[in-house]
Order: C-alpha cells, then structure tokens, then sequence
C-alpha cells in the first residue's frame, strides 16, 4: 500500500479496502510489514473483524501478505508468552 505525507494515496486506500474484503471474507490472517505508523494507519482502516499481525520494518509502504491461520494474534495489552 502506497503513502504519501502520512496518509495513503489513492491507490493505497483501494488496497486497504481490497485487503479488508479478502480478510473477511476468507478469514484468515494478514500480515502488515512497514513502517511502524502507516501499519498504524493501515491497521484502523481495516475493519475489527480482520485479524492482523503486525511486522514493523521497512519503508514507508506497507506490504500484506497472508499470515499462517495458526498465526497467534495478540491484541494491544496482552503480552507474548514466554519462550
């Protein structure tokens, strides 16, 4: 997903929205690379009903790719358990 100043251009929201269909739809995990803040903008443009591991790393773009299902997803507060 393409950004441009902070904010998706045009063509990065019509991948969100993309994104957001195929992640409900199939209900399967994606996985966000990127930037910490534009995964940020990405992630609260999705609906709360796509499950969404994060990956920080990388430029300003933000890549999606499907997570594995067994993929353990950690909300906000929680913490991840021991190794």
């Amino acid at each position: 997903m393409t950004f441009e100043d902070g904010a998706p251009t045009d063509a990065g929201r019509d991948a969100i929205a993309l994104i957001g269909w195929a992640g409900q739809r199939i209900d399967a995990p994606i996985a966000l690379s990127g930037g910490e803040e534009n995964i940020a903008a990405v992630r609260e443009r999705l609906s709360p009903a796509v499950r969404v591991v994060e990956r920080t790393g990388g430029g300003a773009n933000v890549t999606a790719t499907w997570a594995p299902v067994d993929t353990v997803i950690l909300e906000e507060a929680e913490t991840p358990p021991a190794a």
